[in-house]
């Protein structure tokens, strides 16, 4: 399987940059830097995507939440994120199983940068990790992440990926290796 150059990269982000602002949700409607929707932090309602209802979500900043963190950042930037800080978003498909989701920022967890979020879609998780302008990671394609069985939690030992802007200096290596558990 071919890579793709970092221009097909730059080119899909934007496109899927473009895609997500057609479908922004209404003005009051809270969503993560990914798009996901997020609860919403006065009336702790969620807005789940078409044909899910929200199971359970959990909101926080700076140390709040329920969110059980233990994850270890080995590479070319090494910190630990264990606490109990950022927003899981659940919810239930129309089969009636779960689905994950966490989202944490800096304010949550200093040296994480701007945002690290894990996203269950159709039975994997994948990763999104914006250190800053200029460094962003995602899952490889010899994914190692484990959801647990109820899928309110995952298990992580991964390389990931970097995505570098076009002119950029390339990301260094980096290494996720944890848990997060969802209530």
């Amino acid at each position: 399987m071919a890579i793709p150059s970092r221009t097909a990269l730059l080119a899909i982000l934007a496109l899927v940059a473009t895609l997500a602002a057609c479908a922004a949700p209404s003005a009051g409607t809270p969503s993560s830097s990914t798009g996901v929707p997020i609860p919403n932090a006065t009336s702790g309602a969620s807005v789940a995507p078409p044909g899910a209802t929200t199971v359970g979500a959990t909101t926080s900043g700076g140390g709040g939440g329920t969110a059980m963190v233990d994850l270890t950042f080995t590479g070319t930037y090494a910190f630990t994120a264990k606490g109990t800080a950022g927003r899981c978003i659940l919810f239930a498909r129309q089969d009636g199983t779960t689905a994950f989701g966490f989202e944490a920022t800096e304010a949550d967890y200093p040296g994480l940068g701007k945002s690290y979020s894990m996203a269950e879609f159709n039975g994997f998780a994948d990763v999104k990790w914006v250190k800053d302008d200029a460094v962003g990671y995602a899952n490889n394609i010899d994914s190692t992440i484990t959801l647990t069985p109820d899928h309110r939690g995952v298990s992580i030992d991964q390389d990931l990926s970097p995505f570098t802007p076009e002119g950029g200096v390339p990301a260094g290596p980096e290494h996720v290796k944890g848990t997060i558990t969802c209530p």
